[in-house]
């Protein structure tokens, strides 16, 4: 179980014309997998999984309509499913081949909405893109392998996401701006002594979204990631961390289709911990 996607903002004081307004916006779409892998051969190996998705959303944002005006608030979570397919190759004994396909996913969030003291019910449908990864792996040395990966995402496919609310506005779309993307990572790992690994890494992996289209609710830039890691196995019990720092690209929007020009620029930070037990 893990999360592909998830990101929270929140701007205070941001500048829109003659006030200073709030903006918050929270999102994550968790997976729950069950595989299965079955070795062909000493060669093939084939892998499958089921992709359960649970899907949050919550916003805060200002809104001005002929209808109605003020901060509108709102609260989302639902369910998608899909499935994944892989396969690993060994082309020769230090020279391997692995590709994935994830399936497009429509989740569909229910929840309630709030613009000052009206209240009503919301649907949403998010459409995930679907995912075509493809990566080798080249054992250098006994102790140093190379790995260079590629994945292309239909986010174009993102664009058909809307939100439907009851008895006050039509159908909204989430973004009209998503592009397809080719992402590009590279990495490497050393085992400087049997049972312990040193792993460091990089990718590349363009904005998926016109620069018109941006706003303080989807601020999506290019990212320049790096990172790295330390692998330990002590008998049965394996301990893998890592850490990652993405540089994100400054886009300086001035013709804004969403109304909120401006300077877009950051970074982000994190960190991962994972325990295997094998037995």
């Amino acid at each position: 179980m893990y999360t592909t996607v998830g990101s929270g903002f929140r701007f205070e004081n941001y500048p829109l014309g003659n006030r200073l307004i709030d903006i918050e916006s929270k999102a994550g779409l968790f997976s729950l997998n069950p595989t299965i892998a079955y070795n062909v051969n000493q060669r093939l190996s084939l892998g499958a999984e089921i992709n359960v998705g649970y899907d949050v959303s919550e916003t805060k944002i200002p809104l001005v309509t002929p209808a109605a005006q003020g901060y509108l608030k709102t609260e989302t979570d639902g369910f998608g499913f899909g499935v994944t397919f892989g396969l690993l190759y060994k082309i020769t004994h230090s020279f391997n081949l692995g590709l994935s396909w994830r399936s497009p996913m429509r989740t569909h969030l229910k929840g309630d909405f709030q613009l000052d003291n009206f209240e009503g019910n919301l649907d949403e449908d998010h459409y995930w893109p679907q995912m075509l990864t493809a990566g080798i792996g080249y054992k250098v040395t006994p102790n140093l392998s190379l790995g260079l990966g590629l994945k292309w995402s239909d986010w174009s496919y993102f664009n058909k996401s809307k939100q439907k609310y009851k008895s006050i506005f039509p159908h909204v779309p989430i973004t009209q701006g998503a592009e397809d993307t080719i992402r590009f990572q590279i990495g490497l790992e050393y085992f400087p002594i049997k049972n312990l690994a040193l792993r460091c890494g990089y990718l590349h992996d363009p904005s998926a979204i016109k620069e018109e289209m941006i706003s303080p609710m989807l601020p999506e830039m290019r990212i320049n990631e790096i990172f790295c890691g330390i692998g330990f196995r002590y008998g049965k019990f394996l301990l893998d961390t890592g850490l990652n720092y993405g540089m994100l690209s400054t886009r300086r929007v001035t013709n804004s289709l969403t109304g909120y020009p401006g300077k877009y620029s950051g970074y982000r930070l994190g960190m991962g911990l994972e325990i295997t037990y094998s037995w």
